[in-house]
């Protein structure tokens, strides 16, 4: 039940903002904007296929190092999948390498963290799902306010919507790999603790999503700014 409240709900709900953007002239479209329903096709096929259960709970010591590989490739795909004024590739910079060379670091940081969460608490999919959508509202509500601007708006109905979007996209790249994986490989231990809820999860992740984004703009993206000669641009 658990689980089809997450299929049948809020990635549905994320998928029906992805098509009304998709269909408004005035959004700015990356030429690659299909990549990211590739991760979203993928994630549900998992889901069909029952990839959401431990397939293996013997710990494993590659493991933690391939779960960072999986969410950087995810985050790089849908990453692609994003641009700033319609020329290049990446929503954090016009020019794709800069842009990428940017979204490195916090794509990174929120890896290793999701990956952190997932050990100590022995998060499943849909546990990493809610997580996920926790850390997105680092973005929503604090850095670029977005959420909180809609909902003050007219337009306050597409909360809900965008709401979905946000933990569809971040689920995407820090999520997915638990379907891909055999997610009790990154388990320190089987002991699963029975506090963790829904509710507090969306807590914990909008507390490590504003503390990764913090460690990225005071540290990180301004040194390879700096490295590389970057203009960072406000948005």
């Amino acid at each position: 039940m658990n689980i089809i409240w997450t299929l049948f709900f809020w990635i549905p709900l994320g998928l029906v903002f992805v098509v009304l953007s998709l269909m408004d002239p005035a959004n700015a479209k990356s030429q690659l904007w299909f990549a990211a329903l590739f991760l979203y096709m993928l994630m549900v096929h998992l889901l069909w296929k029952g990839r959401d259960k431990p397939r293996d709970s013997v710990a494993m010591p590659m493991a933690p190092l391939a779960y960072i590989g999986l969410s950087l490739l995810f985050g790089g795909v849908f990453e692609a999948s994003l641009t700033v004024d319609g020329t290049g590739f990446g929503g954090m910079h016009p020019e794709t390498l800069s842009s990428f060379a940017l979204a490195f670091g916090d794509y990174t940081l929120m890896a290793l963290a999701f990956l952190v969460l997932v050990r100590l608490l022995r998060l499943d999919f849909k546990q990493g799902y809610f997580l996920a959508a926790g850390i997105s509202l680092s973005e929503g509500l604090v850095f670029n306010g977005v959420l909180i601007r809609v909902a003050l708006s007219s337009e306050w109905y597409f909360l809900p919507l965008l709401l979905g979007f946000y933990a569809l996209a971040y689920a995407s790249f820090l999520a997915l790999p638990l379907l891909v994986l055999p997610y009790g490989t990154l388990w320190r231990n089987n002991a699963r603790p029975g506090w963790v809820t829904i509710p507090l999860l969306w807590i914990i992740g909008l507390f490590v999503g504003v503390l990764t984004r913090l460690i990225f703009a005071l540290i990180y993206a301004p040194s390879v700014a700096n490295w590389l000669s970057i203009q960072i641009y406000a948005t």
